[in-house]
């Protein structure tokens, strides 16, 4: 038998948040990369703003994740959230100043401290989540996949900083290099991330590198080809893919989840949110958020093993 997900936030609910969001964080945003890249603009200002603006972004976060949290359901009851605000941002500032300092290298800690905060601070009939993912794995994960190739890949491409003007092809190499080495990134930190704990069960990804990580390289070679017009189709056949690869397992028996997918329908479904989004600059985005969340959500079940 499936027991479904629903979402119950509405775009009307989410709105104040989103106005929030939209001023103190989008336009400012916006206006930093506007001087940074448009040409004859002075504004130097602007430039000491840009960490500031990331730390006001992570704040508002909260505010986000707290409500998303919270109107998530599942067997008609609501998962609740108990972090707070205060204490995130307390985590927020020392994260963020021992990254700084350290030049990088505490961030794995800090992307762990706050994705601990978010589950260990949420609950679901009265049952409390346990995230078991590691500073140490993470920062191996970074390392091993980003900086060493990076470096790599810098200290190769060397002479080709010193000329004025930068072959084109060079340029669309490096975008590529990166986009390469994002697929198995993304791969690694979501198997890091879904290591959750919930009463006796353990929920985690019981999938393989290779075929995971080819699903994952197709998907997005179509998204880039298309110019991003299949994105919405590839976010969907990823979820349902590593949907159906995700247990719950115990001792004596195990739940796996899984997502009704309606591939046509999904996909004009959220394009048309999105277009939305787009023709009234981002004032209609509570809403798709709203909108799209519940549609996946509430065809997003779980399932006992061996009823699937």
């Amino acid at each position: 038998m499936k027991n479904y997900f629903d979402f119950t936030l509405t775009g009307k609910k989410f709105l104040p948040i989103w106005l929030l969001y939209y001023l103190v964080y989008i336009i400012p945003m916006g206006v930093y990369y506007y001087e940074r890249y448009a040409p004859g603009v002075e504004l130097h200002y602007l430039k000491h703003i840009f960490f500031p603006l990331l730390l006001i972004g992570l704040l508002i976060y909260y505010l986000i994740a707290k409500i998303t949290i919270e109107h998530v359901q599942y067997g008609e009851t609501n998962f609740r959230f108990g972090g707070g605000f205060w204490l995130f941002t307390g985590k927020v500032l020392l994260g963020a100043f021992l990254t700084v300092i350290t030049l990088g290298i505490y961030g794995a800690w800090f992307a762990r401290d706050i994705n601990r905060f978010f589950i260990d601070n949420s609950s679901h009939s009265g049952h409390i989540f346990r995230f078991n993912g590691s500073g140490s794995k993470l920062f191996v994960i970074v390392l091993l996949v980003f900086m060493i190739p990076v470096i790599v890949f810098a200290l190769s491409t060397i002479p080709f900083y010193s000329i004025k003007s930068e072959p084109l092809a060079f340029t669309i190499s490096r975008y590529l290099f990166v986009l390469i080495l994002a697929i198995p990134y993304y791969f690694l930190y979501y198997k890091w991330l879904i290591n959750i704990n919930y009463k006796e069960y353990h929920i985690h990804w019981n999938t393989e590198w290779m075929p995971s990580v080819g699903k994952i390289a197709l998907e997005a070679f179509l998204s880039v080809i298309t110019l991003g017009i299949y994105l919405p189709m590839a976010f969907l056949r990823l979820y349902t893919y590593f949907s159906a690869r995700t247990i719950a397992q115990k001792e004596d028996g195990a739940y796996i989840f899984g997502y009704d997918i309606e591939p046509t329908a999904d996909f004009l479904f959220i394009w048309g949110q999105w277009l939305l989004t787009i023709v009234t600059l981002g004032l209609y985005r509570p809403w798709a958020y709203a909108k799209i969340r519940k549609r996946i959500l509430s065809k997003t079940y779980v399932t006992a093993s061996n009823d699937h």
